[in-house]
């Protein structure tokens, strides 16, 4: 007599793609200081940052495969919402403390989240969507009420290739 057996795995593969050797990294200031340019007479006179995320936002990837993005949020915000066209959304409804990073690493072969080093699951939102970026732009819209200048985004990310030539 013959016995048959059907087993299901599921397995999470390899990163199958060649890395770049070095990571990117993009920071942006979620709040820009409201003096101008250049202030008046009597004014200061200082430069403003031009990398300010928010609306529509283009980040620009140099990979031949999409790419999970590890996301950094710096407090103070009172709530953090980031979308993006490729379908990303990370919800923090409660914002993130003053002089606090969030660390999301999105890639499902080591997904974490945390605060300070510290398991931080709990933070995002159960609508949080944790996708890769698409090739080229991706355009990502930031709402961070309660954000200071002191208040930071920043993404890093190592681009994937097809092959090594």
């Amino acid at each position: 007599s013959q016995v048959r057996q059907n087993r299901v795995l599921d397995l999470v593969a390899p990163q199958p793609f060649a890395e770049d050797r070095d990571e990117q990294s993009r920071p942006y200031v979620l709040e820009q200081d409201t003096a101008p340019f250049l202030g008046g007479i009597w004014g200061e006179i200082y430069l403003v940052s031009s990398s300010v995320a928010g609306s529509d936002t283009p980040v620009n990837m140099a990979s031949a495969v999409p790419v999970y993005p590890t996301i950094e949020i710096t407090g103070p915000a009172d709530s953090v919402l980031i979308t993006a066209d490729s379908g990303l959304r990370i919800d923090v409804p409660d914002g993130v403390p003053a002089g606090s990073t969030l660390r999301i690493v999105t890639d499902p072969r080591r997904k974490s989240i945390r605060l300070g080093g510290e398991p931080a699951a709990g933070m995002l939102a159960l609508g949080s969507r944790l996708v890769p970026f698409g090739l080229g732009t991706t355009l990502v819209d930031v709402v961070a009420p309660g954000a200071t200048s002191a208040t930071l985004l920043k993404l890093t990310w190592r681009g994937l290739h097809r092959g090594l030539w």
